[in-house]
């Protein structure tokens, strides 16, 4: 079996066997079951929907509880992610897809687990968000220049750029919009489904790519060749729905802003 193929197949053997028996206890058990106070608060995309984050949430419940035994500070955990997120960018960089998708997914992780363990201990600071929301942009930007430096003799390398581009802009539109007073965080590429995208379907593009060889298409690269190749499709995916959000953002954001001034009280002069 071809190496890449057996690093991929091993663990996703692993990890689909253990998410796939816990979904099924979690479709047994959330019937009648309340949503989590924490998914009704946030929004929701067409890839990361309430049920599948009610899911996540009970499933990692376990973590945050350990890491709130241990005394663990939200800013460790924060901190913990970004170390993950800026490795993923150097193994993105040597062109090792598989083992850095499990990487970005890994740290991606503790982002759930920070702002759950500074709530349940009453935590939650500004600075805290601060240094989180600082911390992934650092983090998400490596990784993006890990894989443009990857891709930096091809075409690719301004797709990923743009994803880059549209990644920071999509942050950057709510955290503007919440400063001047308006909440609009809505759109298809957040945060977590760029992680989606980038790590999940990077995981299971082997496999992906492997049937697609098997069927006769590709056949003239190497398994290795048409992954490092193929891998352009979930990029493409982040930029061009990245750039969409951050243009929906900007859109709904001036209509609020509008909105909010026309009814500020206006200042007459005196007569």
């Amino acid at each position: 079996m071809d190496n890449v193929l057996f690093q991929t197949l091993v663990p996703l053997a692993a990890v689909n066997g253990f998410f796939l028996f816990f979904l099924a206890v979690f479709i047994f058990i959330s019937r009648g079951r309340p949503r989590s106070k924490l998914v009704e608060e946030k929004s929701s995309s067409i890839i990361l929907n309430k049920w599948f984050r009610d899911y996540w949430i009970w499933l990692t419940d376990p973590v945050v509880q350990w890491l709130i035994r241990q005394r663990v500070s939200p800013n460790t955990i924060s901190f913990v992610g970004f170390l993950f997120g800026v490795a993923a960018g150097g193994i993105y960089a040597l062109g090792w897809h598989s083992t850095a998708c499990w990487t970005l997914i890994f740290g991606a992780t503790f982002d759930i687990f920070d702002g759950r363990v500074a709530r349940e201990t009453n935590r939650v600071s500004k600075s805290g968000a601060f240094f989180d929301s600082v911390l992934d942009r650092i983090s998400e930007s490596v990784v993006f220049t890990g894989i443009a430096y990857h891709y930096r003799e091809s075409w690719i390398f301004w797709l990923v750029m743009t994803g880059m581009l549209g990644s920071l802009m999509t942050s950057y539109t709510k955290n503007r919009g919440n400063a001047m007073g308006v909440d609009y965080e809505g759109g298809l590429m957040q945060r977590p489904e760029r992680i989606v995208y980038l790590g999940v379907g990077g995981v299971f593009l082997p496999l992906v790519t492997y049937g697609l060889q098997s069927l006769g298409l590709f056949s003239y690269w190497s398994l290795a060749e048409a992954i490092n190749k193929l891998y352009v499709v979930p990029i493409g995916i982040v930029a061009v729905l990245s750039v969409y959000t951050t243009i929906v953002r900007i859109r709904e954001n001036m209509k609020l802003l509008d909105r909010a001034e026309a009814k500020e009280p206006k200042n007459l002069s005196a007569s």
